[in-house]
């Protein structure tokens, strides 16, 4: 519901109320706009708790993640030694987990 359908919103529920439950509609309207109103600050309340953990969990992972970056050369280093790596090896895993002829691994 937009801020400008806000007091139509309310009103209309409050006639709905008022014709169903037989409540004046002044009061179905004030407790609608109350429990809109709590709703939505509990909502955005639970919206920046939610926000603030999930950057306390990112943030320092990025910055782990930007230091096993840089810390070797940068990300051409990286690159390099990931490029001539035996685990990009098709036949790696094959070979690592099949037993060898002398029973070896």
């Amino acid at each position: 519901m937009s801020v400008d359908g806000f007091p139509h919103g309310v009103t209309g529920i409050a006639r709905a109320l008022a014709l169903v439950v037989g409540v004046p509609q002044w009061r179905t309207a004030v407790l609608v706009g109350r429990v809109l109103l709590y709703t939505g600050d509990g909502g955005l309340r639970a919206s920046m708790l939610t926000d603030t953990v999930q950057a306390l969990t990112v943030f320092p992972l990025l910055v782990v993640f930007a230091g096993a970056v840089f810390s070797p050369g940068g990300a051409g280093a990286v690159h390099d030694g990931v490029a001539n790596a035996a685990l990009l090896d098709p036949g790696f895993a094959a070979r690592r987990c099949s037993p060898s002829p002398s029973g070896d691994r």
